[in-house]
């Protein structure tokens, strides 16, 4: 069909206008597709010092929970630029009624630059980064094959290009094998991608909050989907998760749903939100 082109408006303020403005939405009204880009309120919430802690921890064979205890959001004052889309069931059902998505950011192979012009990309686009089931990209996949992956496909994950290193993450945990099938059901037998079952409503605040409609079903704003892979990574073990449980702010109960931009402080003022 037909591409559909939307324009991205974004505002910022200071300490001396501190309200954010309302979010600038645009509607396709032939396909019913809503569109937003701007700032927002980054809307993760964990705590990575924690986080990392505890896995160190886990595979020096002497599991802390205490590490986790700090209960401090590292996200929690920070903004981030967002693409927020909201699209019509009716153009997403197929055959079974659900989806799945995976992200990736791209970039041309070459970038020209010239001291009379602005840079000019050139060449094919190829894969920079790749998203999809919280935490395998950054936490399963090594280091060192990061790049790899990155720059693979969901299809190579089907393939099993990337299964061996995975479960031998998963199994430096002390994950079993009951945990380690479900989480590659999830991740690598049919490619890192979300899935999300069209036919379970979605409903409540803050972007849904009805249980029945929780990760992995999809991804929700208010998901801690942390506190879930913590709980599966120590084979249902750990049910306090890293006591991060919720966003900074209160996410919205309307389209883009992600809480305004944070505001700066006036001078001199301390934000211990920011600390890690």
């Amino acid at each position: 069909g037909r591409g559909i082109q939307f324009t991205a408006l974004t505002t910022v303020s200071s300490a001396a206008s501190p309200n954010a403005p309302a979010p600038v939405l645009t509607t396709d009204l032939n396909s019913g597709i809503t569109f937003f880009a701007g700032l927002r309120d980054d809307p993760f919430f964990f705590d990575i010092p924690g986080f990392v802690r505890f896995l160190a921890s886990v595979r020096t064979g002497s599991p802390n929970v205490g590490v986790l205890s700090r209960g401090r959001d590292s996200f929690a004052g920070y903004n981030i630029n967002m693409i927020v889309l909201s699209v019509p069931v009716s153009l997403l059902q197929g055959s079974t009624g659900k989806i799945g998505l995976a992200v990736f950011t791209q970039r041309s192979t070459v970038t020209k630059r010239s001291e009379k012009r602005d840079d000019k990309n050139i060449g094919k686009f190829v894969n920079v980064d790749r998203f999809g089931v919280p935490a395998v990209n950054i936490v399963f996949v090594p280091f060192s094959r990061k790049d790899e992956y990155n720059r693979a496909s969901t299809e190579d994950d089907a393939d099993g290009k990337f299964a061996a290193d995975i479960v031998a993450t998963l199994q430096s945990l002390g994950t079993s094998n009951e945990i380690i099938g479900i989480l590659a059901g999830l991740a690598v037998s049919r490619g890192d991608m979300l899935r999300l079952d069209l036919s379970v409503r979605n409903t409540g605040g803050g972007g849904g909050n009805n249980h029945e409609a929780a990760f992995p079903n999809g991804r929700r704003p208010v998901d801690d989907v942390i506190d879930t892979l913590l709980f599966f990574v120590t084979n249902r073990g750990l049910t306090t998760g890293d006591h991060v449980d919720a966003n900074d702010l209160p996410f919205l109960d309307t389209f883009p749903f992600f809480a305004a931009p944070v505001q700066p402080f006036d001078p001199g003022t301390t934000d211990d939100r920011t600390r890690n």
